[in-house]
């Protein structure tokens, strides 16, 4: 599945994402971006696109090797911290994953969301697809929908205090995991802008 974003000036977005955050220009699809196995297609907001699997998600997670020498290049490059997400550098979760991991979010076209991700203790991740980020109001009601669409759970977890829990779960489909997760949103939902779903 390829995800789309959906910004103001698609052909900008997919420079914004060469020139600052490490991805390369597909050849024959100027809209197209690539960062190791993971695409992203950009377009115009309200613009149709046949197929489009209307799924809109929250962020764009990338596997890299370390998420500290990737803050470093992006930042030299032009790339901002994402205010909502990380505004002070990489965080750490050690209950995702074998060791637990370390993350650090920009700002992409039109300020939505990238996550650059990486497995702590590892440095052989390499480059590519980590997750979709998909906010939810419940992730049980959204497992059900992914595993109609035949997506399988793989872990779940209950991060933060009793005051402030947030229930998430990792679902693989294909290719694609899906991080499910029930964190209020950090902006009202902009609906037909931004992460709007995936081409097949």
């Amino acid at each position: 599945m390829i995800p789309v974003l959906a910004v103001n000036d698609p052909e900008a977005g997919a420079a914004f994402l060469c020139s600052r955050l490490g991805f390369r220009r597909d050849e024959r699809d100027a809209l197209l971006a690539h960062f190791g196995d993971q695409a992203v297609r950009l377009a115009g907001i309200g613009q149709a696109l046949p197929g489009l699997i209307d799924l809109p998600f929250d962020h764009l997670a990338l596997r890299v090797p370390d998420a500290d020498e990737t803050e470093a290049k992006a930042l030299a490059q032009g790339a901002a911290r994402h205010p909502a997400f990380t505004p002070d550098g990489p965080r750490e979760i050690a209950e995702f994953g074998a060791s637990g991991v370390r993350f650090i979010f920009f700002e992409g076209p039109d300020g939505w969301p990238f996550e650059f991700c990486a497995q702590r203790g590892s440095r052989d991740g390499g480059r590519g697809h980590g997750h979709y980020g998909l906010r939810c109001a419940s992730t049980a009601a959204m497992s059900e929908k992914l595993a109609a669409m035949g997506a399988e759970t793989r872990s779940a977890h209950t991060l933060g205090g009793p005051d402030s829990e947030v229930h998430v779960a990792f679902m693989g489909m294909d290719d694609g995991v899906f991080e499910l997760f029930d964190e209020a949103p950090v902006a009202p939902p902009a609906p037909g802008r931004g992460w709007i779903g995936f081409l097949p």
